[in-house]
């Protein structure tokens, strides 16, 4: 489901006023005649729009209820986001979120009324929430479809609603639920009917991970990236590295002359997860160099050729 306050650059918490505001200048910016303006995101603007000006269709927006006919309204899911680090990842956890969800309501059993006979089938649309309009367009006549007014989608009237959800039949309900995430997770964790409970049904809970890390290491679709500084001497010459991730300590082996940005991918090298080492190539200065010149010279003089190539490159 589509996030309309963010299409329309507001909070929750934003009055009609508000709404009306930020419409009018978004709409000036998109718009397909301007140069910043695009025909999708004038169409998605329009949509956030006519639901979040229509009080009906705002409450049942942010009740989690969206209704596409009368008969099947869209049960949408709930994602929530949580930090998570390597430990997490490693070895589980526990973790509460908060929630906001619909439920169906106490006090009418999600009739939405308070008795049957209350309700009724809407005239205007003959139940099925839309209307059908001929319209005059460049093209000649087309056929328009619109939101039934009268039953704002519902396909029904209601004339005695219930005190409690005011016809909805369902209420917002603000709850902690206590989740156990496995070890060895780091995609979207999928908690069956843990989102949305009503009476056409229950969606689910989607948990959503922020991956966090104190070692210059990111996560990208399905692999770790550690970016690892590497001696001039090590590349150059070829040598087992030793790197630090987490908890474990990963072993790559570099080829001689390897260069700045190389990647080196290590399949399944944490929790079952690819890692993929990024090396910068650290440039000694002059005494370093030096010193380690006059080392290698003692033990291998073959060497010295490789050595002053490469360090001529550097300084070019």
């Amino acid at each position: 489901m589509k996030d309309y306050y963010k299409i329309l650059e507001l909070e929750k918490s934003a009055t009609l006023s508000d709404i009306k505001k930020s419409y009018r200048r978004l709409s000036k910016i998109l718009h397909p005649d301007k140069e910043t303006g695009s025909k999708e995101k004038f169409q998605e603007l329009n949509g956030a729009y006519q639901t979040l000006s229509d009080p009906a269709k705002k409450q049942a927006y942010d009740s989690g209820v969206t209704y596409q006919t009368p008969s099947r309204p869209i049960i949408n899911n709930i994602n929530v986001r949580i930090n998570w680090t390597l430990s997490d990842i490693k070895k589980g956890k526990t973790v509460s979120v908060k929630l906001t969800r619909a439920v169906v309501c106490k006090t009418c059993n999600g009739a939405g009324s308070k008795n049957a006979s209350s309700i009724t089938v809407c005239v205007s649309c003959n139940g099925n929430g839309k209307i059908h309009k001929a319209e005059k367009t460049p093209f000649g006549y087309m056929q328009v479809e619109y939101i039934c007014n009268s039953c704002k989608g519902k396909g029904e009237i209601n004339t005695d609603p219930c005190p409690t959800c005011k016809g909805e039949k369902v209420v917002t309900e603000n709850k902690t639920e206590t989740i156990i995430i496995p070890p060895n997770v780091i995609f979207p964790f999928l908690i069956k009917d843990k989102g949305h409970n009503t009476i056409w049904g229950n969606s689910d809970l989607i948990i959503h991970f922020n991956f966090q890390s104190s070692e210059n290491i990111a996560f990208f679709n399905d692999f770790f990236l550690k970016e690892v500084n590497v001696n001039f001497f090590d590349a150059l010459l070829g040598k087992e590295q030793l790197i630090k991730f987490g908890d474990a300590t990963l072993k790559v082996n570099l080829p001689k002359e390897a260069k700045t940005d190389q990647r080196f991918r290590l399949p399944k090298a944490y929790c079952g997860i690819d890692v993929l080492i990024l090396i910068k190539v650290d440039f000694p200065s002059i005494s370093e160099t030096k010193e380690y010149i006059l080392n290698i010279f003692k033990e291998d003089v073959e060497i010295l050729p490789s050595i002053t190539k490469h360090i001529n490159e550097q300084l070019k």
